[in-house]
């Protein structure tokens, strides 16, 4: 009989897991990583079997919010490749190769985001992602003065502009730790769309880019 589906460690993996160049498929990566939990929630007796796919599920989000691997893929939304930060693993909706399942595979879904053609990597593997470039470069510096900001009041902030914002708003989702508090991001996310886009956003904009853009469901309790 197979084994308890609890055995399993539920973070870590073996030091010889590395995924092939071009990356481990979301299945791949669950059977390399997690094999017990894996093999046990693909073909297990009843009554384990639903019990061993929420461990595996579980097993494998808390897998991908460590640090040792990074998942990436096509973000249709944004027409190219990207990172999928690890918080919203937490949300992610998302398929590990089982029989039943309603999501395609190697696709991954969190709340209004979604990526096609998913890849487990190594964490600081190369790998063509612009939106890994995006978050390893310095944030933008921001001026400390509305003065030094110098705005242009006339018109709307460029897409570059909203780009650049996305791409900040990632970087203060990543670096946070888990313990982002949604009325403080909207205070930062609004606080640094003032000093450095042009002509800066009205407050009901940049709360609708944040609700857009960040699942709430990662957000801490106030």
């Amino acid at each position: 009989m197979a084994s308890s589906p609890n055995t399993e460690p539920t973070t870590g993996a073996p030091s010889t897991a590395v995924p092939p160049p071009d990356g481990w498929t979301i299945a791949e990566a669950a059977s390399a990583l997690l094999p017990k939990l894996y093999e046990v929630a693909s073909e297990p007796p009843p009554p384990l079997w639903e019990m061993a796919r929420a461990d595996l599920r579980l097993a494998f989000r808390r897998l991908m919010e460590s640090s040792e691997y990074v998942a990436h893929g096509f973000e249709p939304a944004h027409d190219h490749l990207s990172d999928i930060p690890r918080l919203l693993w937490r949300v992610a909706e998302f398929s590990l190769g089982l029989y039943g399942e309603i999501v395609p595979p190697d696709t991954v879904r969190a709340g209004a985001r979604s990526w096609r053609g998913v890849r487990i990597v190594v964490a600081g593997a190369k790998h063509d992602s612009m939106y890994a470039a995006a978050l390893s470069a310095p944030a933008l510096p921001v001026a400390t003065t509305r003065a030094e900001a110098t705005p242009n009041r006339g018109g709307n902030p460029g897409r570059e502009d909203w780009n650049e914002f996305d791409r900040q708003m990632m970087r203060v989702v990543g670096l946070d730790g888990g313990n982002l508090k949604l009325r403080a991001f909207k205070k930062t996310m609004k606080e640094w769309a003032e000093l450095n886009m042009k002509p800066p956003p009205d407050e009901r904009t940049v709360e609708r880019r944040i609700a857009d853009k960040v699942p709430s469901e990662i957000f801490a309790p106030e």
